[in-house]
């Protein structure tokens, strides 16, 4: 099986503003729950854990996980450091150093709930540069509110309400 060769992610797409268009999926919910969700590509993954909490409706009141490629990324804990499972700081990443478009990973929030969320990067579009280098985030579309925290999960929520 051949498989086309992966986009490389240039040093200079760092500087340079690029809309990130993600399509964010709450997995194994029926009917689905999704955003369209707009991002600076020079965000760094830490800031994008706030603005997925906010277009999905959570309260950050859980811990959260990026998985992309076989690679994790979150809040590095020492008392983690000794277990098999390394954590990258996710202050240190931004999108357009690990993400293509069409590439997909994957967010966890709350690790007792195991709300699951599927990321999709469904286009890079070069933006005009304002200079200010703040960045920028907005909801574009969606469907259906996300369950309430501490519901036990997708199969807790569903059982429950």
């Amino acid at each position: 099986m051949v498989t086309a060769a992966k986009p490389k992610k240039h040093r200079s797409a760092q500087s340079q503003p690029q809309n990130f268009a993600l399509r964010v999926e709450l997995l194994d919910t029926a009917p689905l729950i999704w955003r369209r969700v707009h991002v600076d590509g020079r965000t760094r993954l830490a800031a994008l854990h706030h603005i997925l909490q906010a277009a999905m409706g959570w309260a950050d009141a859980h811990l959260h996980s990026f998985d992309i490629g076989d690679k994790h990324y979150g809040v590095p804990d020492p008392e983690m450091a000794d277990l098999d499972w390394e954590v990258r700081d996710e202050g240190k990443y931004r999108l357009n150093q690990l993400l293509a478009q069409g590439e997909s990973f994957e967010y966890m929030y709350d690790f007792g709930d195991s709300w699951m969320h599927r990321i999709t990067v469904e286009a890079i579009t070069p933006i005009e540069s304002d200079d200010s280098d703040g960045g920028f985030a907005w909801i574009e579309a969606g469907e259906r509110a996300c369950p309430p925290e501490d519901a036990g999960g997708v199969g807790g929520y569903q059982a429950s309400y």
